[in-house]
């Protein structure tokens, strides 16, 4: 995961980034629903500086919306 972090400390700039954006796209998502769940993860506060609260975010949203991208797949926390 790769978030852009504006320069204020508020959410005001924050966005995925490209390569977040894209590594959601090849494991089958498509784009716009790729871009909404990186807005998401990226612009929420409690995650900001949250290294493992944004990962394991994204394992919930990734774990619960197979219909989203491939249902084959599925990650682990480790």
């Amino acid at each position: 995961m790769s978030c852009y972090r504006g320069p204020w400390a508020e959410v005001i700039w924050d966005r995925p980034n490209a390569e977040f954006i894209d590594s959601l796209v090849k494991v089958g998502y498509d784009y716009p629903t790729a871009s909404a769940i990186g807005e998401r993860i990226c612009r929420d506060e409690a995650l900001v500086g949250n290294a493992e609260g944004m990962k394991s975010e994204m394992i919930r949203v990734f774990n619960e919306s197979p219909k989203y991208r491939n249902p084959k797949l599925r990650i682990r926390s480790n």
